[in-house]
């Protein structure tokens, strides 16, 4: 439990995002600041489980008729600013994707999601 709520990195968090109450429980008895920076900001391949009432919304926009989806999340470090790791290849092949969503629109529906 040392390694997953006492490192000196989980006490100097600002916020330490967990996923339930249980991991808030094991933060307070094994971390040394007693988990006071712990939050409880679910999962969502556990929220339906731990949430007899969760109802889960679909976030893609309605279409005419049933299409592939896909995600495009760039890593984070595609800000020319910023170092770069080098693990980005958003520069190099962001005029691809964007043709071929837009080739394929009547096929797939394509949701950007910017490195935050």
């Amino acid at each position: 439990m040392q390694s997953q709520y006492n490192q000196q990195f989980h006490n100097k968090l600002w916020r330490y995002y967990n996923i339930s109450e249980i991991q808030k429980e094991l933060a307070v008895k094994h971390a040394c600041n007693k988990g006071t920076n712990v939050e409880i900001a679910g999962w969502p391949r556990s929220d339906h489980i731990l949430d007899n009432d969760y109802q889960p919304k679909n976030p893609w926009k309605v279409q005419k008729f049933n299409k592939k989806k896909t995600i495009w999340p760039p890593h984070h470090t595609v800000r020319e600013n910023e170092c770069n790791l080098g693990l980005s290849c958003f520069l190099f092949s962001h005029q691809f994707i964007l043709d071929m969503a837009e080739r394929y629109s009547d096929e797939v529906q394509v949701a950007f999601k910017p490195p935050t």
